[in-house]
């Protein structure tokens, strides 16, 4: 990740707090960088100081997860032999998916296991020579009803593409390649990256031990950015915070 901090009237420096874990600032250029390694949405404090003072913004950062990478279920309409649908999430950009037949719609499709909270799909596409796929990208959690989040009919970039959209819970992500321009290549990808943030995982002891007449605390601690949290039942002694995940009370 590489964020660079913009500024008028000659900054001498340059600050940023509530960065996410993985991430630094370079105080003196205003470069942000860093392999993230939480997920999630963070308001990061970003300033810019000269000989007048600090001027300051808010910066939205939000890391999100490759969902799909790996995963064994992609189907396609066609593929051609060696060029399996797998081939489009594996992490290697030097294998690809490649449509049996020039003709179309083709389509790529992905089974997550589980509804997630998707908000991007990003798209490394084979190209040569100019080569520009129409595309749409639709989810579903049934895999019998799917919804449009992403049409491009006449899309005219050439290479990797990345679309974002308002963040949908789904299990089903397919890619239908609707056409290509010039006309006669085949629908081929290098990776499709099904980006978004997995349901929290508690990673917290499951066991507990408290004392008759004792305060007792337990901490519930979760991974991919769980923003709530919950408990039942609890002896009627103790309680949960939901915002904090911290079980208190006297046993």
């Amino acid at each position: 990740f590489s964020y660079q901090i913009t500024a008028t009237n000659s900054p001498l420096s340059f600050n940023a707090t509530g960065l996410p874990a993985g991430l630094s600032i370079n105080t003196s250029t205003g470069v942000i960088s860093g392999t993230p390694t939480t997920l999630g949405t963070s308001n990061v404090t970003i300033s810019a100081t000269n000989a007048g003072g600090t001027g300051q913004a808010t910066l939205v950062i939000t890391t999100l997860a490759n969902l799909g990478l790996g995963l064994t279920t992609p189907t396609a309409s066609s593929f051609q032999a060696g060029s399996s649908p797998t081939n489009a999430n594996d992490g290697n950009t030097s294998t690809r998916w490649t449509a049996s037949g020039g003709a179309y719609p083709q389509w790529w499709q992905i089974d997550l296991g589980s509804s997630d909270n998707i908000s991007r799909v990003d798209i490394n596409w084979y190209s040569n020579a100019s080569r520009a796929y129409g595309y749409k990208i639709d989810v579903s959690n049934d895999n019998a009803t799917f919804n449009n989040v992403v049409t491009h009919t006449r899309n005219t970039t050439d290479g990797p593409t990345s679309d974002s959209f308002t963040p949908v819970n789904a299990r089903y992500v397919k890619v239908t390649v609707t056409g290509v321009v010039p006309a006669g290549g085949f629908a081929s990808t290098y990776e499709i990256a099904v980006m978004g943030i997995p349901p929290a995982v508690i990673n917290s002891p499951l066991a507990a031990t408290g004392t008759t007449g004792a305060a007792f605390s337990y901490q519930i601690t979760a991974l991919n950015d769980a923003t709530s949290y919950n408990a039942t039942g609890l002896p009627t002694s103790l309680t949960v915070n939901t915002s904090t995940g911290l079980i208190s009370g006297a046993t």
